[in-house]
């Protein structure tokens, strides 16, 4: 047994050694708030049912049901500002005031760098047990919004194309932001004693979407002649409903953009929003929980499998080509005929529209969700308090961003549970996370946050917290945490 659980702690640390941007950890293993089943829908209330959500009257509004997490992978507000040294020690100043700070701000950075939020605000949930069964229904309104920028980017910014002789210089960059609204159908099994399988299918509405699908620039100076190779492969998409954009081109006969766009007045009225259905998506979650004995239970899970299609006011731009620029031809200049400058002006710049110019459609495109995945286990020390291990990855721009986390939990009381947890994440060290939930009568307030470090945000790279009301009717009298026995 000791040898099987060792075991997994090495595979869930090897799985974990990019560690990069990952939130709401801590709330994996408390399992007796409802919530924990966004994470792992085989998790279930000992509760025969919940309701939660914004529009639950009263207990909706007082303490709202929201997730909202920033997060960013290299550096925290004191890495940019800070109060100076010497003659400037009253005054703050930034990264780049001096060449050795901007130097020592561009060492910390890693090749790509990402920066993260999201709100995930729940409008409305129901849980309900059947015998051996647990269904749920949700609505959630969703908003997450990604950006990544290169360490080369930064540096040729601040040092110039010469520290790259020779060498390609990597400069891209990405921002990506979707909003959705999620309506899912969740269900629980009990398959015996040991195991519990769980399944949540989503229909997904998508709102607005901004998504940098390619963003590859290279420049190369050479060591020789000094000129200047460009290679670029960017892809934007969106889809909003303010502005239609109908054309992009640009003619070279008349030397001028073409653009022709329409304001959709109408489509400014929130109720709009409420009803637009016209970006269409689906989404699944899977998850189990297996106990192995009486001591350790193992959990897995896969959460926002998923796309959504574009349809409504939709704009690509592709961007593809390779250019070099090894001088410009001064001779024409000495003459005295204005039209052989004009000429060579115009064709050195038909030349580079032609290469770099976006090409442009309307044409209907598909985004897809972050996957999920968490694998970890607890530990009961006794009937009252477990330890965890969990180790969570995120898909993001075809690379695996990991995390891992520890967590002590405790259930001393039937109204009243903590959670407390230490996780690297985002290449940091430093994050301490906190779970509470009290219960009172048949309403349950709860709040979990992954980093109670934020509370000095000049000093952290996450910030998160997710916090609601449940109202549970005909729970257990005998505490458990799941249908297994």
């Amino acid at each position: 047994m000791k040898k099987i659980y060792i075991s997994a702690t090495i595979l869930l640390f090897l799985i974990s050694v990019n560690l990069k941007a990952q939130v709401d950890n801590t709330l994996y293993y408390m399992t007796k708030i409802p919530e924990a089943s966004l994470q792992n829908p085989a998790i279930n209330s000992n509760c025969k049912v919940y309701v939660s959500g914004l529009a639950v009257p009263l207990a909706g509004q007082i303490l709202p049901a929201v997730h909202f997490n920033y997060d960013n992978s290299s550096f925290a507000y004191r890495d940019i500002i800070y109060k100076g040294s010497g003659n400037m020690s009253d005054s703050l100043i930034t990264a780049f005031n001096s060449v050795e700070d901007g130097n020592k701000f561009i060492d910390k950075l890693h090749p790509v760098n990402y920066i993260r939020t999201e709100l995930d605000l729940n409008l409305l949930s129901v849980g309900y047990k059947f015998k051996d069964y647990y269904f749920s229904l949700g609505v959630r309104e969703r908003v997450e919004a990604r950006a990544s920028f290169s360490h080369d980017l930064v540096q040729l910014a601040h040092e110039g194309n010469g520290a790259f002789l020779g060498k390609d210089a990597k400069l891209s960059f990405g921002a990506t932001a979707t909003h959705f609204r999620e309506y899912d159908l969740g269900a629980s099994k009990k398959i015996n004693n040991k195991l519990i399988l769980g399944v949540r299918a989503k229909i997904l509405f998508g709102k607005e979407n901004f998504w940098t699908k390619k963003s590859n620039i290279i420049w190369n100076t050479s060591e020789t002649d000094y000129a200047y190779n460009f290679d670029v492969d960017m892809e934007f998409h969106s889809s909003q409903p303010l502005l239609e954009i109908k054309k992009f081109d640009y003619d070279f006969d008349k030397d001028s953009l073409i653009f022709k766009d329409s304001l959709h007045e109408a489509n400014v009225n929130p109720a709009y929003e409420i009803i637009n259905n016209k970006n269409f998506g689906l989404g699944i979650d899977l998850g189990a929980i297996y106990k192995y004995n009486d001591k350790i239970t193992l959990y897995a899970s896969v959460t926002d499998l998923g796309y959504i299609t574009w349809k409504k006011n939709t704009s690509t731009f592709k961007v593809n080509g390779k250019f070099t620029f090894d001088g410009y031809d001064i001779q024409p200049y000495f003459t005295e005929d204005d039209s052989i400058v004009h000429a060579n002006n115009e064709n050195y710049s038909d030349s580079v529209l032609k290469i770099f110019m976006p090409k442009f459609n309307n044409q209907k495109y598909t985004s897809y969700l972050t996957p999920k995945i968490f694998l970890g286990g607890t530990y009961n020390i006794n009937e009252k308090i477990n330890v965890g291990l969990l180790a969570r990855g995120e898909i993001f721009q075809s690379k695996l961003h990991s995390s891992l986390t520890i967590s002590g939990n405790t259930n001393f009381k039937k109204w009243f549970s903590a959670s407390m947890s230490y996780s690297i994440m985002n290449n940091s060290f430093a994050n301490i996370g906190i779970g509470l939930m009290a219960k009172a009568a048949f309403a349950q307030f709860y709040i979990v946050t992954d980093n109670i470090l934020a509370i000095w945000p000049q000093a952290t790279r996450t910030i998160n917290f997710r916090m609601g009301v449940n109202l549970l009717f005909g729970c257990k009298t005998k505490d458990s945490n799941s249908m297994i026995e």
